[in-house]
């Protein structure tokens, strides 16, 4: 069974044009193995920025939504497993920057993307929430996402304006 979530532009998960597999095969980065700690993640967003050489603006939109999709999956995807393994690939895309990210964790809760969203820092600091602030940071910073489950993985997609972060207030 597969399952689909998407989110275009206007918010609206399921609208726009399909984001997920285009019929080519993509500049695979190298198949990432990883024993799911956290000083590995970086690593693996430090080659991978290596691989990809964008231009300064677009290699630190890059470094913190890779970090943010690569930390969720060491946290929730791959929880309390011992290894893992993570593939990133670049596919073809006119304008933007288009990431495949797959792992064989376990699916997002319900089949869809997170929605993330800002959150009121005027309280105390143990009031703070734990989670969510990650999905907000990539939703900011990326164009668009998709995410499928397929064939027991997971796929996300993320489309980056080529000139740099697209900023929404």
């Amino acid at each position: 069974m597969t399952s689909r979530s998407e989110m275009d532009e206007s918010g609206d998960i399921g609208g726009g044009r399909p984001l997920g597999p285009a019929g080519g095969v993509g500049q695979a980065l190298p198949a990432l193995s990883f024993d799911l700690s956290q000083s590995e993640a970086r690593a693996i967003v430090v080659s991978c920025l290596d691989v990809l050489d964008p231009d300064p603006v677009l290699r630190d939109t890059l470094r913190l939504v890779l970090s943010e999709v690569l930390n969720n999956i060491v946290e929730h995807a791959y929880d309390g497993a011992l290894t893992g393994e993570v593939e990133i690939a670049q596919e073809p895309a006119e304008g933007r920057l288009r990431l495949r990210i797959s792992d064989g964790g376990r699916a997002m809760p319900g089949g869809v993307l997170p929605r993330g969203g800002p959150v009121a820092l005027n309280g105390p600091r143990d009031d703070l929430p734990e989670g969510g602030f990650g999905w907000y940071l990539i939703r900011q910073l990326s164009d668009r996402q998709c995410y499928e489950r397929r064939a027991g993985r997971n796929y996300l997609w993320l489309d980056i304006l080529s000139s740099g972060a697209k900023y929404r207030a």
